[in-house]
């Protein structure tokens, strides 16, 4: 939008002010539940802020079909929500949070990190037993995220105060290291920043026959530079570590951004008096 020169910058205002005016006028009427989560994301995934008060006469509107939203539309009102940096009223933050509950085993990995994300980055705080339910959801699909929602997830988790077991986040890590060469450096350094705040304590791997070792000489006669040898043979000290895991690609879903984004606010109220709520 920035990038646009001045004539044309006024155009997609105007555009953009009826659009939302649409928008509004749909989900008060016509609309479903996917047409209303569908709106409000792809307003989110213009750039531009439409103002609080617009955001909170379309949430209003949008409470008769929050009952009637499956987790995917679920996941893409809240995703929403937190790119706008946008705090429901506590009575609609309420019912989503109610409706969520009840559908918790039905969200997707994504779905997931969608909520858990949303809720961390607007800093709220759910019950103990919301948030229970919602990472034992999580473990239960521990292998279907992939790098990033791996990521995302425990950060959110850690944010949002909870506190797992050490056998979820053992199978957190298990997960993350199947597919480590996968990870972006900022992931990467997500995950391990989001382990260490969840106090995870890494469980030592039981030695195998493919393991290597690496023991200290034993014999005067031994060179300077010892070779490094499979275990089972006596001529050499021998080298031990891990056998690597090959990574694996987790079921494929569509990503989503993690990072902190920017909206570019622009004052829409003072240009069309129809939006003020």
């Amino acid at each position: 939008y920035e990038q646009l020169p001045q004539p044309e910058q006024q155009q997609f205002g105007d555009f953009y002010v009826e659009a939302l005016q649409l928008a509004f006028a749909r989900a008060q009427d016509s609309a479903g539940p996917r047409e209303v989560s569908s709106m409000l994301w792809a307003v989110a995934r213009l750039g531009l802020h439409p103002g609080p008060a617009w955001l909170t006469a379309y949430l209003e509107a949008a409470v008769p079909h929050l009952q009637r939203m499956n987790p995917q539309d679920l996941g893409l009102l809240t995703w929403a929500l937190a790119r706008f940096r946008h705090v429901p009223e506590p009575c609609w933050l309420q019912q989503l949070l109610d409706i969520t509950a009840s559908c918790m085993p039905q969200l997707d990995p994504q779905g997931l990190c969608n909520l858990l994300w949303a809720l961390a980055v607007l800093e709220l705080q759910p019950s103990r037993s919301w948030m229970a339910a919602a990472v034992a959801a999580a473990g239960s699909k521990m292998l279907g995220f992939q790098p990033q929602g791996l990521a995302v997830l425990l950060w959110s988790v850690a944010k949002l105060g909870s506190r797992p077991s050490q056998g979820w986040l053992q199978a957190a890590a298990d997960a993350a290291s199947r597919q480590l060469l996968q990870f972006k450096p900022a992931e990467l350094a997500m995950l391990c920043h989001a382990l260490a705040r969840l106090h995870y304590q890494q469980q030592q791997p039981a030695l195998s026959s493919n393991s290597w070792t690496l023991k200290p000489p034993t014999s005067s006669s031994c060179p300077a530079h010892c070779k490094i040898q499979r275990k089972g043979s006596t001529s050499h000290p021998q080298l031990h570590a891990s056998p690597a895991v090959l990574p694996q690609r987790p079921p494929p879903y569509p990503t989503y951004t993690a990072q902190r984004i920017h909206v570019k606010k622009c004052d829409l109220t003072s240009r069309s008096p129809g939006l003020t709520c």
